[in-house]
């Protein structure tokens, strides 16, 4: 009871609750950013950014939904994160083909249909960069020389209509993907909030 009994009056004192609030406040400065941390993929939600699980593992995809988003897609990027890349909206779905445009990595793309089935798979390679002639880096126009770029570039095809493509970094699907993923599976996606995205 001795214990309890000495909490007498000048021990709540002015300086006493001072000292308490300044003590609370930095307690609160320090563990707020510690509670944000602890939250983990709640960091990585925007709206430019849409979290999926592919095969079980997490990815944080930034997301194409407006044509020149979709054309400059992942182009002059010299690295993806591991649980990175693109996912892609298309307003309906269509037989599609993607290019290593202005790429200097390779780059893994899953197509996907309407209802989350993986139409095709492919593993795409880096393209040589362009000639002094192949028209201007990150630039699409109906310059000859971007018509002759354009044209030497490897299409790799949805094979069926697609609305989705999905692409990460070079090696997912050979690597921690590999036979988790495959064509003709069906995908958890939120296709109705996707669809409601694309332009």
């Amino acid at each position: 009871m001795a214990s309890h009994s000495s909490l007498k009056s000048s021990d709540s004192s002015p300086n006493v609750l001072i000292r308490s609030v300044i003590v609370i406040g930095i307690l609160l400065v320090f563990a707020f950013p510690a509670f944000n941390a602890m939250r983990g993929c709640d960091e990585k939600k925007d709206a430019s950014v849409q979290h999926i699980k592919l095969g079980g593992e997490s990815y944080f995809l930034e997301v194409a939904a407006d044509e020149p988003t979709r054309m400059k897609g992942l182009g002059g990027r010299t690295q993806i994160a591991d649980d990175g890349g693109m996912l892609f909206l298309f307003p309906k779905p269509l037989d599609t083909s993607f290019v290593m445009r202005d790429c200097p990595i390779g780059i893994d793309i899953i197509f996907v249909d309407a209802t989350g089935r993986v139409t095709a798979m492919h593993e795409m390679k880096a393209e040589a960069p362009r000639g002094p002639d192949e028209g201007v880096t990150g630039v699409i126009d109906s310059s000859a020389g971007s018509a002759k770029y354009e044209a030497r570039l490897k299409k790799y095809p949805s094979r069926f209509p697609a609305q989705f493509a999905i692409e990460l970094k070079e090696g997912s699907l050979a690597g921690k993907l590999k036979g988790r993923v495959k064509e003709g599976d069906k995908l958890d996606l939120p296709l109705a909030a996707l669809k409601s995205r694309a332009k």
